[in-house]
């Protein structure tokens, strides 16, 4: 089964949405401080908050700039660990090359680490994702159930230095005057590239935008993976547009889920207990959300 199909089944049994973002810090002032008494404190961090979380959401996202060159093992455990619990992980390496350079770079995420999908820069083009006649890089990982989120439209204030730029589309070399914003036309290759593999590549589009979600929503049929939910200001309304009939996306969360028990709810939770605080924050980000998403 391919990797939009499997996840949209998973979103369904579930009625989630929520994408349950792995970015341990251990000197963030919230990483719970007993937690660094464990040998392999990151690994123990994510496992704690998945024993209590996994019915609650159908996929994770790992950072991979989160974990050091000592501390892959740790990062593999992690997908080892959310797969037996039967969750779709997501590497957030946002990986960007072309040709050879590219296909090593699936062979290490795809099969080093196992991950079910990856994020990606779409900035070389189609070289850069899905190959080219002569070298389709994507194929094979595509066969084996593999899955691409393409960034689009980022939930950071800066991107628009870029992502927002105006271009003038071009129909047989010659120029329409149609002014579009560059993650208008990012999204159209997107689609184009993921018509070829069953809308197994999705896009990266920020929760903190919900003008340009919808515009990206109308335009992409594969899975969108919005990042941005609570502490980046994203929130359920922002977000409405996410889901149109089966077109499916996935909200993520990290922080604010992690170290709920010491921001949302400050003194309501044992720092012991902040497991279960991350639990309540998913509950509540479920029913929020699927108040104003039908599904």
């Amino acid at each position: 089964m391919n990797f939009r199909v499997r996840l949209i089944e998973k979103i369904r049994q579930k009625k989630s949405l929520v994408c349950f973002g792995i970015d341990p810090d251990v000197e963030s002032e919230f990483f719970p401080r007993y937690v660094l008494e464990y040998n392999k404190p990151k690994l123990e961090f994510a496992k704690m908050i998945l024993d209590e979380v996994e019915d609650k959401i159908p996929i994770i996202k790992i950072n991979t700039r989160y974990f050091f060159i000592d501390e892959m093992d740790q990062l593999k455990s992690i997908v080892q660990y959310a797969h037996t619990k039967d969750l779709e992980v997501i590497g957030d390496c946002k990986e960007n090359d072309i040709g050879h350079s590219m296909s090593m770079a699936y062979k290490k995420h795809f099969l080093g680490f196992k991950y079910d999908a990856i994020t990606v820069n779409g900035y070389f083009g189609s070289e850069g994702v899905i190959g080219t006649t002569e070298r389709p890089i994507f194929k094979k990982w595509f066969d084996q159930g593999k899955g691409l989120f393409v960034l689009i439209k980022t939930s950071n204030l800066s991107g628009a230095e870029v992502q927002d730029l105006k271009i003038v589309e071009t129909s047989n070399g010659q120029n329409n005057k149609n002014e579009i914003p560059l993650y208008n036309y990012l999204a159209q290759l997107v689609e184009k590239w993921s018509s070829k593999y069953d809308f197994c590549i999705g896009g990266v589009v920020g929760a903190t935008y919900p003008d340009q979600l919808k515009i990206i929503r109308n335009l992409i049929s594969g899975v969108l993976l919005l990042p941005g939910y609570g502490t980046q200001g994203g929130s359920a309304e922002n977000i409405k547009y996410c889901v149109k009939g089966e077109k499916f996306s996935i909200i993520n969360s990290s922080r604010s889920i992690m170290y709920a028990y010491a921001k949302k709810y400050r003194g309501q939770f044992n720092p012991n207990d902040f497991p279960k605080a991350s639990r309540k924050y998913i509950e509540e980000m479920i029913q929020n959300i699927n108040k104003c998403v039908k599904f």
